[in-house]
């Protein structure tokens, strides 16, 4: 998804399912919401990956003049993951994947908390109302969106918080 960094409005999304490595699982979809049939036919990860890349670029955000960086809900998706599954299937990480601001850091950092957290129990200490299905990634991307305008309405100057070297 693509945020306006002074508006915080979604200017963009991008949304792919991934044909998955195993079959969707009863509590996978249980959790997600996501379905055998939604994955079926769907490409795999470097192919997902490409597009992802092709969105990149037609959103103008691989510019040199562009500066962006990703949000996350944590850091296990972009330190570990991601680099484990394109090491795994032998496809290069892009640059732009290896850095990124946890929204997590964050919320403690506004709100002077420390411990676990997480996006619900932001979203509640926030009073911002959840939408959609947790663990949808989409769904949990536009409810990080709201965290993140909601922190920023509240003072706090965002920089990256994590790093794949």
């Amino acid at each position: 998804m693509k945020v306006k960094s002074k508006t915080f409005e979604i200017e963009s999304i991008f949304h792919h399912y991934v044909q998955p490595m195993n079959v969707v699982t009863k509590f996978a979809t249980d959790i997600t919401g996501i379905t055998r049939e939604m994955t079926t036919n769907q490409p795999d990860i470097k192919a997902t990956l490409e597009l992802f890349h092709t969105w990149m670029q037609n959103e103008n955000l691989l510019s040199e003049e562009v500066s962006f960086i990703f949000v996350t809900c944590g850091d296990w998706d972009l330190k570990t993951q991601l680099p484990e599954e394109t090491k795994r299937r032998s496809i290069p990480l892009p640059h732009y994947l290896k850095s990124w601001i946890n929204i997590k850091k964050a919320f403690h950092a506004t709100l002077g908390t420390k411990g676990k957290t997480s996006m619900m129990g932001m979203l509640f200490k926030l009073n911002i109302t959840h939408t959609g299905k947790h663990h949808s990634g989409i769904d949990d991307v536009k409810n990080i969106a709201k965290i993140l305008a909601r922190l920023a309405s509240e003072g706090h100057v965002y920089q990256k918080t994590g790093e794949v070297k």
